[in-house]
């Protein structure tokens, strides 16, 4: 399977995530996203619920492996922009994919028992996934860290560091 070069693709060589990613049903999730012609895309996700990772970035063996359930989307192709080099960008695709999961979370429920505040911390990390890329100095980060509190506001740093370790 062709998996591109997204976060998916990296976490698919070191990680579990390709078992689930193979299975009849996700070939045609991808299939239905291609043909798709509207600037919607699909409102789809897919769920990998314990997906093992077992290397790190650069491909050594994590001393103990990490579980985590991952999600997967198609980005909404009506967010994408160029840049003047021609290097699309997904712009606000944070707050449509937040917006596709509160609207899909009957099917999240369907394959795993979360409970309220971790369907919160998961709507909140796709949300503001993208906040720590633009805080650039102490007085901002401090300022993000009143306003989310301290849980809220380790948690979003802890998942800018997976996210930028892509």
């Amino acid at each position: 399977m062709g998996i591109g070069s997204g976060q998916e693709a990296d976490l698919w060589d070191r990680s579990t995530l390709s078992a689930s990613l193979k299975s009849k049903d996700v070939k045609l999730y991808y299939h239905m996203h291609k043909k798709i012609n509207s600037g919607l895309a699909s409102d789809a996700v897919i769920l990998s619920p314990n997906v093992e990772i077992i290397r790190d970035k650069k491909e050594n063996l994590l001393k103990e492996s990490v579980i985590v359930s991952v999600l997967s989307c198609a980005a909404p192709v009506f967010t994408k922009k160029f840049d003047d080099n021609g290097v699309g960008h997904y712009y606000q695709h944070e707050s449509v994919g937040c917006y596709y999961l509160l609207s899909n979370l009957e099917s999240v429920q369907r394959y795993g028992d979360y409970s309220d505040k971790q369907l919160l911390n998961i709507l909140f990390l796709i949300n503001y996934h993208m906040l720590p890329m633009g805080w650039g100095d102490e007085k901002r980060s401090e300022k993000w860290e009143r306003t989310f509190g301290q849980e809220k506001y380790r948690l979003i740093l802890d998942f800018h560091v997976c996210d930028k370790a892509r």
